[in-house]
């Protein structure tokens, strides 16, 4: 069913895209702040050198030469070719690139949903809020991408979903959620022949996927302490951060707004794991996005049905939601990576062959600075879970096989330690900057 044009409708054509760009520039106007890049970038230029995928460990002081199950071979490899031609301010216009492009097409194809395109640039508008934070250069934007064109592509052809998956695989093990479009579409056997075959195909090109997601499954020591686990609940009670809640929501009404069937399925299907992990709650709306923009447009056609201001109140909107995107603009430099929560002069005052131990959140910046990591962001696709045990319960007596302790100045879960190194005399500070501080054993 195709939805009227409502009272938003005069905002139309080249204006109404200005506005889409305009709302992903000011989100992108910030430097890449996603450490997994830096790790990322090491892992690919291995795979270059070695030319085949990593299957064992090659960075961590304690498990080099274990398995690893390495489920984003080509996205690695991707960056590491980027950021050898261009650095990072290479990847920061691939990143840009990448969410006009997707904002672009979302809202072109969501017309097909809501005409309106002041209602679908408002809609948008309230999207990019709601996953600034997540709009950063991400390996899973691979996987998010590849739901939203099985979806689009799946009334062509019922195999749709199995190709979208099977060239997703070796970027993402989120590749394995195209499985869910033929369960929205259900229109005949062959759908569940397809949901059946999507995963065979992933495992077939990437056997690391489907064993990365049971990692994560079995990991509780991991889930217990990483943000990305909490539930969306748990994680505004920590931080303090609605964006989680506001996604949830934002798809909900999506789901009440569109008409077909196989729309308000998909939606529903990708807001299950949101509820239960902070991290999917992007994934409800990124991965539907031209369902979430079409949706949300047509609820807001109806609820301002007698507002006859569309293109003022679209304006305002988009002004509101740059001006909450900008707000930290000009702080840090734009286009480059925000190395200000990195240890960097910190780690050029560690020994070479330093016993090191470290924060997790170190780990990505130690790989890619080639240093031996004790732990890292790749988590339990590497470690298990008594190792994180063993690391989460750290004490200074722990420390006996270290000789050099690297730690955050202003991390919660590691301020005892560093209170209790502080105190201890077997440890002296010899560095410490508004990053980072670094013991070294007094006997050394």
């Amino acid at each position: 069913m195709t939805v009227r044009a409502g009272p938003l409708a005069p905002l139309t054509g080249p204006l109404a895209g200005v506005g889409v760009l305009a709302l992903v520039v000011a989100a992108r106007l910030r430097p890449l702040a996603n450490g997994d890049l830096l790790w990322q970038i090491a892992a690919g230029d291995a795979i270059a050198a070695q030319r085949r995928r990593l299957s064992v460990d090659l960075f961590s002081a304690s498990f080099r030469g274990a398995p690893l199950h390495d489920h984003e071979p080509l996205w690695e490899l991707l960056v590491s070719t980027l950021h050898r031609l261009s650095g990072f301010a290479g990847l920061w216009w691939v990143a840009l690139l990448f969410a006009s492009g997707g904002a672009l097409a979302a809202h072109r194809a969501a017309a097909r949903i809501a005409p309106s395109e002041a209602a679908r640039v408002i809609a948008l508008a309230l999207v990019v809020v709601a996953v600034a934070p997540r709009l950063d250069l991400r390996a899973e934007w691979i996987a998010f991408a590849a739901i939203a064109i099985a979806h689009a592509l799946r009334p062509r052809h019922w195999a749709a979903p199995v190709l979208v998956a099977a060239f997703a695989a070796p970027f993402h093990a989120l590749s394995l959620l195209c499985a869910l479009v033929p369960l929205a579409h259900l229109r005949d056997r062959r759908d569940y022949l397809a949901a059946a075959l999507v995963p065979l195909v992933v495992f077939a090109i990437s056997p690391a996927a489907i064993l990365s997601v049971l990692d994560h499954l079995r990991a509780p020591t991991f889930s217990a302490h990483l943000v990305e686990y909490y539930s969306p609940l748990r994680f505004m009670a920590a931080s303090g951060d609605p964006a989680p809640l506001i996604a949830l929501t934002l798809a909900a009404v999506a789901a009440v707004g569109v008409s077909a069937r196989e729309d308000r399925r998909l939606l529903l299907l990708l807001m299950v794991p949101a509820l239960f992990r902070v991290r999917f709650t992007a994934l409800c709306l990124l991965g539907a996005l031209p369902l979430v923009v079409g949706g949300v447009a047509v609820v807001l056609d109806r609820a301002l049905a007698r507002v006859r201001l569309a293109p003022a109140l679209a304006l305002l909107v988009c002004g509101v939601a740059i001006t909450l995107l900008t707000r930290d603009l000009g702080l840090k430099p734009v286009i480059a990576f925000d190395w200000s929560e990195q240890p960097v002069e910190a780690v050029r005052r560690v020994r070479p062959d330093a016993r090191l131990f470290h924060a997790f959140n170190f780990g990505a910046y130690l790989i890619y600075a080639r240093r031996p990591v004790w732990i890292d962001p790749r988590a339990a696709t590497l470690y298990p879970d008594a190792h994180a045990r063993a690391y989460y319960a750290t004490t200074v007596d722990d420390l006996g096989r270290f000789d050099t302790v690297l730690l955050p100045v202003r991390h919660k879960s590691t301020a005892p330690l560093r209170a209790a190194l502080r105190r201890d005399p077997r440890f002296r500070v010899v560095y410490e900057d508004a990053v980072a501080v670094v013991f070294v054993s007094a006997s050394r």
